[in-house]
C-alpha cells in the first residue's frame, strides 16, 4: 500500500520497488526541470527503443546525476515513487545506516 510522502512542497505517494517491474527514470537539471521519463527493466529486453534503455542504463545515469548532486526520481508504472535522490543525497527510500550515497543506491539497485 503507497504512502504519503512530502519533500520540497511535492506530495505525492511512495511505494517499495518490486522486482522486475517497469520504472520511469526522472533525470532533473540544475533549475528542477525533466526532460520526461525513460523506461526500464530488469527483466525484459528492450522493446521501444525511443522510450526504453536498459537498466544498466539507468544506473549509469542515476549514479553520474548523484555525483552532479542533481534530482533524480524513479517511479513505477502508477506513477508512484520508488526512488527520490537531490543533491547527491538519497531521500527515498530512507537509508537504514549511515554509507554513501554509492552504497545505498547499490543495496536499492538489488531489489530492481
Amino acid at each position: 500500500m503507497a504512502t504519503p510522502y512530502s519533500y520540497k512542497g511535492d506530495s505525492m505517494g511512495v511505494e517499495p520497488v518490486v522486482k522486475g517491474e517497469m520504472l520511469k527514470l526522472y533525470l532533473y537539471d540544475f533549475d528542477s526541470m525533466h526532460e520526461g521519463y525513460k523506461w526500464f527493466s530488469t527483466d525484459r529486453p528492450i522493446k521501444y527503443p525511443d522510450e526504453e534503455i536498459t537498466a544498466g542504463h539507468a544506473l549509469l545515469l542515476v549514479q553520474a546525476a548523484l555525483r552532479r548532486g542533481t534530482e533524480v526520481r524513479i517511479c513505477n508504472g502508477l506513477d508512484w515513487l520508488v526512488f527520490h535522490a537531490d543533491r547527491g543525497e538519497i531521500l527515498y527510500p530512507k537509508p537504514t545506516s549511515v554509507q554513501p550515497a554509492s552504497m545505498q543506491l547499490e543495496e536499492f539497485w538489488k531489489t530492481v
